[in-house]
């Protein structure tokens, strides 16, 4: 082998480096269409079978890609709507439940939303009890009728009359028969 200039040898690598470069499994293709746009006329049968047959495909499998994306966000869409129909549902049973259970009336209800907004709770039930607890509550009727409770007993009139003496030493021989036949009176006379 003649020697070289240096021109000539690395012409010669370069030409043995494309080479490989073409052949390449992986680069081929994209060195080979690199080299068409710097050179048009360069002729490369499988890049022109490609170009008529693989890039209709191409472009057909992006159309399907497309479509496919488009229904997964509409399906994402109706999902999440759907989920949110059935989460508006359930709050809307849950609350009906505590109206029915506490008895609430509308203005009741927005003060268990409210609880729920102020503490970020979604629990309508603990708020609906918290609600309940601090709604002021009436004080029972008195109970009518003779109120025979102990601050309301009256000892005088008790030892009062003719026969109070004959109470009083009763009532330090024997203060439970005392207290019984006290009672028996007071039922007695309740009734």
């Amino acid at each position: 082998m003649p020697d070289l200039t240096y021109e000539e040898a690395v012409a010669r690598k370069s030409v043995e480096t494309l080479a490989k470069l073409l052949k390449h499994p992986k680069h081929a293709t994209a060195i080979k269409r690199a080299i068409r746009e710097v050179e048009p006329n360069a002729n490369f049968p499988e890049l022109d079978a490609e170009d008529q047959f693989v890039a209709p495909m191409r472009t057909e499998l992006q159309g399907v890609r497309d479509q496919v994306a488009s229904l997964g966000e509409k399906m994402e869409k109706f999902l999440q709507a759907s989920t949110d129909r059935d989460a508006e549902n359930a709050l809307a049973s849950d609350f009906s439940a505590v109206q029915k259970k506490y008895g609430f009336t509308e203005g009741g209800l927005r003060k268990v939303m409210e609880r729920m907004r102020d503490k970020n709770n979604p629990d309508v039930e603990a708020a609906a009890a918290f609600v309940n607890e601090s709604i002021p509550r009436a004080r029972p009727a008195a109970a009518t009728g003779t109120d025979h409770l102990p601050q309301n007993f009256d000892l005088k009139r008790m030892f009062a009359g003719d026969d109070a003496d004959a109470k009083a030493q009763s009532v330090t021989k024997d203060p439970w028969a005392f207290f019984d036949a006290e009672v028996r009176d007071v039922l007695d006379n309740a009734a």
